[in-house]
Parts: structure tokens; C-alpha cells; sequence
């Protein structure tokens, strides 16, 4: 009897499969800080209106946050106006619209803030919230 090369009877040589490799991209994020995992992202808004004006919050996370502010003023509304102030290590600044127009308005990516920085929102007559994601370890 016949053998052929893999020791087998002469053409019963196995079938030579093709070497075929595969590249399956894998993202990996990594967290915030080593050893925090996971990072959440939670959103935050301070609302205000005519009633309860001025509101205060603060922001927290471990990084900067964009802050956007939202606001609607209605039809008749007496001289409307919406004003944020940041507050941190000391120093203060303010983002104001002292004559918005009817409707509803959005500004977003206002201002960058770190972490432990007081906002104050306040208005006349008109309604507003600012809205913000912190980065939490959980």
C-alpha cells in the first residue's frame, strides 16, 4: 500500500484548510481616574422661576462640566431677563440676556466650570434652567 506525506493511505491526505486570521477592533475607554471604574455620567439642572428666583446649586464630578441654560419667556412678559453667575476660588463672573425675546431659547456649551463651583440662576419674568453632566466614580 501506498502512503502518502501525513502517513495515510496515498490520496486520503486531509484537506489543507487556509490559514485565516481575524482583527476584531476592541475599544477600551479608559476611566477618569485608575481605580475608579465605572465612570457615570449624571446629568444636573437648577430651575428657577419668577416665585422662587434667585435658585443656587453647585457643581460637583471630578472634572469640568459645559454648562447650557435653557429659557422661556412668554407673550406680555414685563421686561424678561435671565442672568447666571459662577462662583470659584474667588472669583465670580456673569452670563446675562437682559432683553430676550418671546420664546424659548437654548445656550448651549455657555460656560466651562470645574467641580465646586457655586451657580446662581436668577430671573424676571421668565422661566430658566441650566443643565450640566457631572463624571462620578462609582
Amino acid at each position: 500500500m501506498k502512503h502518502g506525506s501525513w502517513g495515510g493511505p496515498a490520496g486520503c491526505e486531509p484537506a489543507r484548510a487556509p490559514v485565516c486570521a481575524f482583527f476584531i477592533p476592541v475599544w477600551y475607554v479608559p476611566s477618569v481616574a485608575p481605580g475608579c471604574d465605572p465612570v457615570l455620567r449624571v446629568p444636573r439642572h437648577l430651575e428657577v422661576q419668577q416665585s422662587t428666583t434667585p435658585q443656587s446649586a453647585f457643581v460637583g464630578g471630578r472634572e469640568e462640566v459645559l454648562l447650557s441654560v435653557e429659557y422661556l419667556v412668554e407673550t406680555g412678559a414685563a421686561s424678561p431677563s435671565v442672568s447666571l453667575t459662577t462662583a470659584s476660588d474667588g472669583s465670580s463672573s456673569t452670563w446675562t440676556d437682559s432683553t430676550p425675546a418671546v420664546g424659548y431659547h437654548v445656550q448651549e456649551d455657555l460656560l466651562r466650570v470645574k467641580a465646586g463651583t457655586k451657580l446662581t440662576l436668577a430671573v424676571n419674568n421668565v422661566d430658566a434652567r441650566v443643565r450640566w453632566c457631572e463624571s462620578i466614580c462609582c
